[in-house]
C-alpha cells in the first residue's frame, strides 16, 4: 500500500510538472501574438486619431479657400471620419456651402451641421 501511494504521488507530481511546463511553453508562444495584436490595435487607434486630425485640417483648409465661407471661422471636429461643423454664418446659403465643401473632402463620411445663422 505504501509503495502504491508513493507511486501515485510520483506520477501525480510528474503530471503536474508536465502540465505546468506545457502551459508555460504555450503561454510563451502566445506572448508575441498577444503583443503584436496589442501593438496593431494601438497603431490602428493612433492612425484613426491622425486620420481624424488630417480630415479636420483638410476641411478647415477647404473652407478657408472658399471666399464665401473663409471668414466665418467655423469649428471643425472629426471623429471616425464624421465631421461636425459649428459656429455662426451670416446666411443659410453660407452654412449650406460649408457643408457642401466639407462633404467633398476625401475621407469625410458624414457632416453634422451645428451652424447658427445670424
Amino acid at each position: 500500500m505504501k509503495n502504491r501511494n508513493i507511486t501515485v504521488a510520483l506520477v501525480s507530481g510528474f503530471l503536474v510538472a508536465l502540465v505546468s511546463s506545457a502551459h508555460a511553453q504555450f503561454a510563451q508562444s502566445l506572448a508575441p501574438l498577444v503583443m503584436a495584436q496589442a501593438s496593431a490595435t494601438d497603431k490602428a487607434a493612433s492612425r484613426a486619431v491622425v486620420d481624424d486630425r488630417e480630415i479636420a485640417l483638410r476641411v478647415q483648409s477647404a473652407l478657408f479657400k472658399d471666399k464665401r465661407v473663409a471668414g466665418l471661422g467655423l469649428t471643425v471636429k472629426a471623429t471616425d471620419g464624421n465631421v461636425e461643423l459649428s459656429g455662426r454664418a451670416d446666411s443659410q446659403s453660407q452654412a449650406d456651402r460649408a457643408v457642401t465643401i466639407a462633404r467633398a473632402v476625401p475621407g469625410v463620411k458624414s457632416v453634422a451641421k451645428e451652424i447658427r445663422v445670424n
